[in-house]
């Protein structure tokens, strides 16, 4: 999956985009106390996947995969 496809699905589920930097930008979640950040490589070449994306996707994993 490329990074654009992952982070159309993040906007999807309410995902909202925060810091970027050079290689990895950080998506920061719908809850109200933004606990589950997800950083994702801004490689536009290479196969890209949420860092520990099972992990910090926490509630939102179902709704990531439904997608």
């Amino acid at each position: 999956m490329r990074w654009r496809q992952i982070a159309k699905k993040l906007r999807k589920i309410g995902f909202t985009e925060g810091e970027s930097s050079r290689h990895r930008t950080i998506w920061n979640c719908p809850c109200p106390t933004k606990e589950h950040p997800v950083g994702v490589e801004n490689h536009p070449s290479k196969e890209a996947y949420p860092y520990d994306f099972k992990r910090k996707l926490g509630l939102h994993l179902k709704d990531f995969g439904k997608l």
